[in-house]
């Protein structure tokens, strides 16, 4: 392996390009990569749930950072007619889930 020096602003400068990119998030990184990208979040002292794409953000322990969100729930009252009830709940902002999540520390 072979190591270079890369000053801190220019590391910072390629995180966010990765980070703030569009294509973030749409499927493109594999384990490996989000794994550099949290290695890097790390040395740039941010937060690695940021530098973690949606669809892998419950395979990583995190701190439960609560958020409201609502909900709403349909019932069937019969054939053609539903009813939608609304009601506001506490999950995690990084990954959705209630704090009784395993992940969550």
């Amino acid at each position: 392996m072979r190591v270079v020096e890369v000053p801190l602003d220019d590391l910072q400068k390629l995180f966010d390009t990765a980070v703030n990119s569009m294509d973030f998030g749409s499927g493109f990184l594999d384990h490996d990569e989000v794994l550099t990208l949290r290695m890097f979040a790390r040395i740039l002292d941010v937060e690695p749930m940021t530098a973690t794409p949606d669809n892998f953000r419950k395979q990583f322990p995190h701190q439960y950072k609560p958020q409201m969100r609502t909900v709403y729930d349909w019932t069937v009252l019969d054939h053609f007619e539903r009813a939608k009830t609304k009601r506001d709940e506490e999950v995690c902002y990084w990954c959705s889930e209630r704090i009784d999540f395993e992940m969550h520390r």
